[in-house]
């Protein structure tokens, strides 16, 4: 038999052991809390600069327009400018050298109008594609709170990084390939 200090011990034991089992199943429970929070956190966060970038969007569209405005109000001013300064020396506007500086004078103004326009779409274009994303991460967080992994949702494993694509119930009927850091493998 042992002594009643061996007896004791024995018992704390049990009792850390079964507050373990316990205390783990809070702190799960807890863990699963934090996490929902937090992905619900960075769902809020994506909606609100998605807004933003909206915003952005209109501004950029706005400056654009004004800028575009400007350059043909300054182009007209150089226009006749050039057509007073032609005018006044007694050239022939409508022939020669003064019709190849007016011409030339206008296209440089409606190059930069195109180039204006340009940088306008680039811009609008690149802020689209960032709220592409984040709407696309948006609905992968959405999907790992409903328990579903979403297409393009990215899991960690001993080799890499393995990406989901596709259907994930087609994958389990049949196999299907899986992206990872180290090329294409087939899941059966």
């Amino acid at each position: 038999m042992s002594d009643p200090f061996t007896a004791a011990l024995g018992i704390f034991e049990m009792f850390n052991i079964v507050g373990g089992i316990f205390g783990s199943g809070k702190a799960s429970s807890e863990q699963k809390k934090a996490y929902r929070e937090s992905k619900e956190a960075q769902i809020r966060a994506y909606q609100y600069n998605v807004g933003a970038t909206e915003k952005e969007i209109e501004q950029v569209k706005y400056l654009g327009q004004e800028t575009r405005a400007d350059i043909r109000r300054e182009g007209g001013a150089t226009k006749r400018a050039q057509s007073a300064a032609m005018g006044a020396s007694g050239a022939v506007i409508g022939t020669g050298s003064p019709l190849m500086t007016m011409t030339e004078t206008a296209e440089s103004i409606e190059r930069d109008l195109l180039r204006m326009r340009r940088l306008e779409q680039m811009e609008v274009e690149k802020r689209e594609a960032e709220i592409g994303f984040m709407e696309s991460e948006i609905d992968i967080l959405q999907k790992s709170l409903e328990g579903t992994p979403a297409q393009g949702t990215k899991f960690p494993t001993s080799r890499g990084e393995t990406t989901i694509y596709g259907d994930t119930e087609e994958k389990k009927k049949k196999p299907y390939k899986v992206k990872t850091s180290r090329g294409e493998t087939t899941v059966y």
